[in-house]
């Protein structure tokens, strides 16, 4: 699935979500201090990995410093199970 590119505010920091052609990752987080942060998800990803990367990455800009990546990573997983579960599907995003 693709991730439109899109402005969201992230704990009062503003970042842009997009997908990018990543190799060794399935998502990518900047510093809330960096110029323009940008949360970038791997594309081609199905739609249960794509929800649980969404929210890996959103969870280390929320809380940049606080969070371990052991802690963002099970979090994560168990957050993208329970949702997908309950019904969440991408149907906003495109091929």
């Amino acid at each position: 699935m693709k991730v439109p590119t899109k402005k969201v505010s992230i704990a009062g920091n503003e970042y842009t979500i997009r997908t990018a052609k990543l190799r060794k990752n399935h998502g990518e987080c900047d510093s809330p201090r960096c110029k323009n942060p940008e949360i970038r998800i791997k594309a081609g990803l199905d739609q249960k990995l794509l929800l649980e990367v969404l929210l890996h990455e959103m969870l280390h800009a929320s809380a940049w410093l606080a969070l371990s990546e052991e802690y963002v990573t099970v979090t994560a997983r168990d957050m993208s199970h329970i949702l997908y579960d309950l019904g969440w599907r991408n149907d906003g995003f495109q091929d």
